[in-house]
């Protein structure tokens, strides 16, 4: 499949929107049941993620990885 070594970033992207429609859903469920705080724990975890993300991006190309 040359189109998947092609666009790895495009695929990670899509992957990563799966996973968190998959974790906004959860939260709402868990709201509806009650969890008041599962909207704020939700908005953490992606917080998280995405400042992991940016360090990564920041920190440039890993070591040992050629074009």
């Amino acid at each position: 499949m040359t189109w998947i070594d092609d666009k790895v970033a495009q695929l990670a992207l899509l992957l990563d929107m799966v996973s968190w429609t998959d974790e906004v859903t959860r939260a709402f469920d868990s709201l509806d049941e009650g969890n008041e705080e599962s909207m704020r724990i939700c908005f953490k975890n992606t917080k998280f993620k995405l400042d992991k993300l940016i360090d990564k991006v920041i920190a440039g190309p890993v070591q040992g990885m050629s074009d």
